[in-house]
């Protein structure tokens, strides 16, 4: 079984994978994976340097601060972007989850609703939190100015339209102890739905 985990940015998504890997479970970021393909791999460098210039290119590697200010002032640059990314993503999870041999496993898709990847899982998780927490959160982890913490929340769909997608949802705004006894409630359940 497939789980995809989505949510809004800073929502708590690599908190609760973290509680998911503590019970033993695999959890493929497609964030990771994007990662890795700006940092390491040239043909996808290239490719994104030829769409949105050399400016975005510092000292061999893609400057991500300057991207995403682009891409979250211009949709279609976004969508570019995207239409980049996203196949060598998919094609790199599906290789991973091919080497894996357990009763589920994760994948973690902010955009999984969005990109129309909830067709490739089992069941949606859908992880949230309150806005304010959310924009407070994106202050302090990526010290971003609230205009661009802003666009990028408004660029999104919103829990209310994610909800429609969501098989089981977690709320972060909660204390750590409570957030890992949901995690484990959940563990338990897809397991008992395997048996």
């Amino acid at each position: 079984m497939l789980v995809g985990i989505t949510g809004g940015i800073a929502s708590g998504k690599s908190t609760v994978t973290d509680f998911f890997k503590k019970l033993g479970v695999p959890v493929i970021s497609t964030d990771d994976i994007s990662h890795e393909l700006t940092a390491r791999d040239k043909p996808t460098i290239d490719e994104i340097i030829n769409v949105f210039g050399s400016e975005i290119h510092d000292s061999g590697k893609i400057n991500k601060q300057k991207l995403k200010e682009l891409i979250f002032a211009d949709f279609k640059l976004k969508q570019r972007l995207e239409n980049i990314l996203h196949p060598r993503i998919k094609q790199r999870m599906l290789q991973i989850l091919a080497g894996l041999n357990v009763p589920y496993a994760i994948v973690e898709v902010p955009l999984l609703i969005e990109a129309g990847w909830d067709k490739y899982v089992d069941r949606v998780l859908l992880v949230m939190v309150s806005r304010s927490e959310q924009i407070r959160r994106l202050r302090k982890r990526d010290d971003m100015n609230p205009d661009l913490a802003q666009r990028i929340i408004a660029s999104q769909l919103s829990d209310e339209q994610r909800k429609k997608f969501a098989d089981d949802i977690i709320i972060t705004d909660q204390s750590i102890n409570k957030l890992e006894q949901k995690v484990l409630n959940l563990h338990k359940k897809y397991l008992q739905m395997l048996e």
